[in-house]
């Protein structure tokens, strides 16, 4: 009896400790507060936007979720965010810089998306096509069109041909995306669920050139 008397005891606790685990960590699904921040760092004002040494730092949307910068010993862990309670699943880096260019979130391994700091960010953001000295900015080559749509010419597999085309942020080439395009009539887009753009025909002439 005194055994059974323990063995619930212990079987008692350690379930308390476990749900205070468990409401300590949903306590950030549910505010969206930065888990274990470094010290320097927190969300900044704007939905969007971080502060890390009295710099702020703007997502770049454009190129939101189609970067590729993997995690270096050169990189520093700023913090995690999570939407689920147990887990985190979003880690942010950034260079062991005093002021660093940008900062970096994703996986632990590699980034996906980039905030800009906020100079650089404000200054026009112009990015270079890989294995070309072309420069541009995104507006100019991808050029918002409600012409088509996603579930058209995606999931309805309508487009004649899809490539991957690849750039990186001028000065900052670590900072390099991919983004999927479709020839749909004849035409280039870029088909994302939520946006379509239509390649401009500069930017496909200098695209053409890189693969030729």
């Amino acid at each position: 009896m005194k055994k059974i008397l323990t063995m619930v005891i212990l079987i008692l606790f350690c379930f308390s400790l476990t749900s205070c685990e468990v409401i300590a960590l949903l306590k950030y699904s549910i505010t969206g507060d930065i888990i274990d921040p470094a010290e320097g760092f927190s969300d900044g004002e704007e939905k969007g936007t971080f502060i890390y040494n009295d710099n702020k730092y703007i997502l770049v949307r454009e190129i939101n979720g189609e970067c590729e910068i993997y995690v270096t010993e050169e990189h520093i862990l700023l913090g995690y965010t999570s939407n689920f309670p147990i887990f985190p699943n979003c880690a942010y880096y950034t260079s062991k810089e005093e002021n660093p260019s940008f900062i970096m979130g994703g996986a632990s391994y590699a980034a996906t998306f980039v905030y800009l700091r906020e100079d650089l960010y404000n200054s026009g953001i112009v990015y270079s096509l890989n294995d070309s000295s072309f420069e541009f900015e995104f507006a100019s080559a991808f050029v918002k069109t409600d012409s088509i749509n996603y579930d058209i010419c995606i999931r309805g597999n309508k487009y004649a041909k899809a490539e991957t085309v690849d750039f990186y942020v001028k000065n900052i080439p670590e900072i390099v995306a991919s983004k999927q395009i479709y020839l749909f009539d004849n035409i280039w887009y870029c088909v994302e669920p939520d946006v379509t753009y239509r390649l401009s025909d500069e930017f496909v002439s200098k695209l053409t050139e890189t693969r030729e």
